[in-house]
């Protein structure tokens, strides 16, 4: 190989390996911002429920550090969880032996009655440190869905139609358009009320984003019958005004945030479309 061939060659392997060294490094990099970036938002999530981490009920803190320690999707933040349940844990047997202490000592012959009140109250302290408070399903699902956490209801209701909701929303606006298409067949079948239709533009708008138009146009043509029955009814989530604008509203948000000219043609085309609908059922009424 003469000279000039080899410093070609040379000079082509270190172009290579800088290109694979920087993409390496790109990857590594990104991957270490995308880890913080779940680790920042499970310490705001774990902010909005810092009073159950500090309660002195021992019981409300051991439930509550074993819940994260198997939900953090955070590798390092796990494992911190998992070591405080097993401080918790440790801290809630030696509570436990207390209380079985107390409780022999309750039961001694010849226990003078001031000292039985005493016991009393120590064991029923105790207790108290040890329960953890009932609370119904639904409150709990309530509870995460007030503080946005909506995967978190989802794995407890899986079918809870606000959270499906919400989530198709999130994912639709921020262009996961996939996830959100993912989410609207469990939101559909949950949808007995009537409230899941207004999430209906959101997933309209990812599904003709994703190239899927005539499955777009077929989910508001569903929309479009359910919003005429309910009018011609009189009943029915979307027989009402507010909701109907509500309803256009989310089309007109989601036209708005679209980038393709022919989808926010047809979006803007359904709020007219429900706009005149409703008009001729006014008029029918009238008349």
């Amino acid at each position: 190989m003469t000279d000039e061939r080899l410093k070609i060659w040379l000079g082509f392997l270190k172009f290579f390996l800088g290109s694979f060294a920087i993409g390496l490094a790109t990857i590594i990099i990104n991957q270490e911002f995308q880890d913080r970036e779940i680790e920042l938002k499970e310490m705001e999530q774990l902010g909005k429920f810092i009073d159950h981490a500090l309660t002195e009920d021992v019981g409300v803190r051991l439930r509550f550090a074993q819940y994260f320690s198997t939900v953090t999707r955070s590798d390092e933040i796990r494992k911190g969880w998992k070591d405080y349940v097993a401080i918790v844990d440790n801290e809630y047997n030696e509570k436990k032996s207390k209380l079985a202490s107390l409780q022999n000592d309750l039961e001694k012959p010849n226990i003078e009655p001031v000292e039985k009140v005493e016991i009393t109250t120590k064991i029923n302290k105790i207790e108290s440190e040890l329960s953890v408070p009932k609370t119904s399903r639904r409150e709990v699902v309530s509870k995460l869905i007030d503080e946005e956490l909506y995967e978190e209801a989802l794995k407890i209701d899986p079918h809870n139609t606000l959270a499906l909701m919400r989530l198709i929303k999130i994912h639709a606006l921020a262009g996961r358009h996939e996830e959100a298409i993912k989410l609207f067949p469990r939101m559909k079948a949950a949808n007995s009320s009537g409230v899941g239709y207004s999430s209906y533009p959101f997933a309209i708008y990812s599904f003709a984003s994703l190239g899927q138009i005539n499955t777009a146009k077929s989910i508001y043509i569903e929309l479009k019958k359910r919003i005429q029955e309910d009018i011609r009814k009189g009943y029915g989530y979307a027989s009402r005004a507010e909701q109907i604008s509500w309803i256009q509203d989310n089309f007109r948000d989601v036209a708005w945030e679209s980038k393709d000219p022919s989808i926010k043609l047809l979006l803007d085309s359904y709020v007219n479309d429900i706009t005149s609908l409703v008009n001729n059922a006014n008029e029918n009424n009238n008349n």
